[in-house]
């Protein structure tokens, strides 16, 4: 053999070699990739996980929801379809191995985001540990990269357990809303000083069967200006359903009064909580505040007054309940046996004849008809149907009205 044949047989051998590592090399990068498609335009980047969050408690036996933080970095509105894929991991695994090697799947669609706008997207589905108690890793990853893939995957870890213990309010119910005899101001409930109210609120507990808990209730006062603490007060209550998922509870608040009027925020929830062997794992879902408005304003009005036997006619008939009158409250305070009174006067200005009306109970917003004895008669004589404004509950608010 020549030596030119061994060189070119030498050379072969070396190009058959690069071409095998090359080949290597393309499937080993294909494989250490992440599942990722094709490039999409645009430009948004996964800021975090809203729900639940990096290296926060999941109970091993409820479905949870994954709610992803997304931003547009780019100067264009983002398309309407892009999909961000969440994977679950049992145990602290790295993306590219979590992404190929999940225990369950599932999808959020991201919709359309204004260009430098931050928006929440929450999956459709949901994922449930089946009992699995330790770490987990979670990604969430953009089906297609776009042009800027750095911010297109975010990796973080929950702790799955089976002594989960939570409670936490249900914050879209009003709290003001099951109490009696209350008026409303721009569709806003108003209370009354002085006055016991038994304000219940609505929440839910997970807690572990063999899980108990110590958890204190109760309401926090506060000047509406100055935000200083007026008054508070606490109960504590250890019983709330514990099925290790989330179920409804209600519980009665300390009773509520205060002693003065105007406007107020009225802080309440659950201030604390002892447990064993956990107390309450989330404390930003324990507490909420509203303003609140006592007012003691009372406004009686005489609405009308007709005969009794026909509201349309002008002729009033001597005798018994020959005059309806319809009063009503337009205050914020319920009255009580307020007596209201009809006259009967000649054209000389004197009282030839009068009747009385006890009002029984009138709620805000309310109205009543009374219904007097017409006791005197004759031509020219002037019908007055009016209500005291100084009565047991205070003064008239707008005593012009009372007549």
């Amino acid at each position: 053999m020549s030596a030119n044949y061994a060189r070119l047989e030498g050379n072969r051998k070396s190009c058959y070699s690069f071409v095998v590592l090359l080949l290597i090399s393309s499937i080993s990068g294909i494989m250490m990739s992440p599942v990722s498609e094709a490039s999409s335009s645009g430009d948004l980047g996964i800021l975090d996980s809203e729900m639940p969050t990096a290296d926060s408690f999941i109970a091993a036996y409820d479905s949870i929801q994954f709610t992803a933080l997304i931003e547009n970095n780019f100067n264009s509105p983002s398309p309407s379809n892009r999909i961000l894929n969440w994977y679950v991991c049992e145990g602290v695994k790295p993306t590219n191995v979590c992404v190929t090697n999940y225990v369950d799947t599932g999808d959020i669609n991201v919709g359309i985001i204004l260009p430098g706008d931050i928006m929440m997207f929450t999956s459709s589905d949901y994922f449930n540990p089946q009992g699995f108690s330790g770490l987990m890793t979670v990604v969430y990853q953009f089906d297609q990269m776009d042009l800027n893939p750095s911010d297109d995957i975010y990796s973080f870890t929950v702790n799955s357990t089976l002594e989960f213990v939570d409670l936490k309010l249900d914050y879209d119910v009003n709290i003001l809303q099951s109490l009696e005899d209350l008026s409303t101001y721009n569709n806003e409930y108003v209370l009354n000083s002085n006055t016991t109210y038994n304000i219940s609120i609505d929440g839910f507990s997970n807690i572990c069967g063999s899980c108990q808990i110590n958890a204190t209730f109760g309401w926090q006062l506060f000047g509406f200006k100055d935000y200083n603490l007026i008054n508070e007060s606490y109960v504590n209550y250890t019983t709330f359903p514990s099925s290790g998922f989330y179920k409804s509870f209600s519980k009665i608040l300390p009773s509520f009064s205060h002693n003065d009027t105007g406007l107020f925020i009225l802080r309440y929830g659950v201030f604390n909580s002892e447990g064993n062997p956990n107390s309450d794992m989330f404390s930003n879902n324990n507490i909420n505040e509203i303003m609140i408005n006592i007012n003691d304003d009372i406004d009686l009005r005489v609405v009308s007054f007709y005969p009794s036997h026909n509201p349309s006619s002008l002729t009033y008939y001597y005798g018994e309940n020959m005059v309806t009158s319809q009063i009503s409250s337009h205050g914020n305070k319920t009255v009580n046996d307020v007596t209201i009174l009809l006259e009967i006067i000649n054209s000389d200005g004197i009282t030839i004849g009068q009747d009385t009306c006890e009002s029984g109970t009138i709620k805000p917003d309310e109205f009543i008809y009374c219904q007097f004895d017409i006791t005197a008669s004759g031509p020219d004589v002037t019908i007055s149907i009016s209500i005291p404004t100084l009565i047991n509950e205070g003064v008239d608010l707008i005593p012009s009205n009372n007549v």
